[in-house]
């Protein structure tokens, strides 16, 4: 990574064992030699952001934005349940080459994207099965990539439109579909808006959920453990 230095890993975290969890976060980066920016909220919101209750998870969207503000163009934002166990300085290869940075979560779209979200999208529930949900816990963008750039403009206008408004629990007035669990709010938003623009990922080995191993244990492509407080 030639250009670390235009480079910014962001987190919020607000309520609870959020802001505890941003700053083990701070403390991992450093620990483990991340020489790039580091931009955070804690027990606070980005400038302009609605809450969580007005609008779920829509905070990522302006954490971003005020990234881009600042001038940096790759930019990762963190969920505050992540801690780093090595240097990610390469992954930001990754973002700068597509565009965009994501893994997938097991579930596919059919799973967890409203009625509302799909028929915005343009895609029929039988496609949305064959299409993986994404993770929002991770999400890297280059705003000067075309692909970039694209996803990000869909998913800021998903949130606009409270695409992101939805229940972590099943509602049938989301959907009647057998197929529907639950919504994933900002993460089928971003999921529908990677599809959109046909963009692939292969990069499941950079996260993994903590199970009580020494960091050690892990593939050794993982960048990042995944746990609450």
């Amino acid at each position: 990574m030639d250009k670390i230095g235009n480079t910014c890993i962001i987190s919020a975290g607000v309520g609870g064992w959020y802001a505890q969890g941003v700053s083990r976060l701070e403390k991992s980066l450093i620990f483990h030699g991340y020489a790039g920016q580091v931009l955070t909220w804690k027990d606070e919101y980005p400038e302009g952001s609605p809450t969580h209750e007005e609008n779920p998870y829509a905070l990522k969207i302006f954490a971003f934005n005020e990234a881009f503000k600042r001038g940096y163009k790759c930019v990762m934002w963190l969920d505050a349940s992540f801690w780093a166990i090595k240097n990610p300085h390469y992954i930001f290869d990754i973002i700068n080459e597509n565009g965009v940075f994501a893994f997938r979560t097991g579930y596919n779209c059919a799973n967890t994207c409203t009625d509302n979200l799909l028929n915005y999208a343009g895609f029929s529930r039988d496609k949305a099965e064959h299409l993986p949900e994404i993770a929002s816990g991770m999400v890297g963008i280059n705003i000067d990539n075309p692909d970039g750039k694209k996803v990000f403009k869909e998913w800021s206008k998903m949130c606009e439109m409270g695409l992101f408004k939805n229940s972590r629990a099943h509602n049938s007035d989301e959907s009647q579909d057998p197929r529907y669990l639950h919504g994933r709010q900002d993460q089928s938003a971003l999921s529908m808006a990677i599809h959109m623009n046909k963009i692939e990922f292969r990069y499941e080995d950079y996260v993994s959920y903590y199970d009580g191993r020494s960091e050690d244990k892990y593939h050794e492509n993982v960048s990042f453990l995944i746990s609450g407080l």
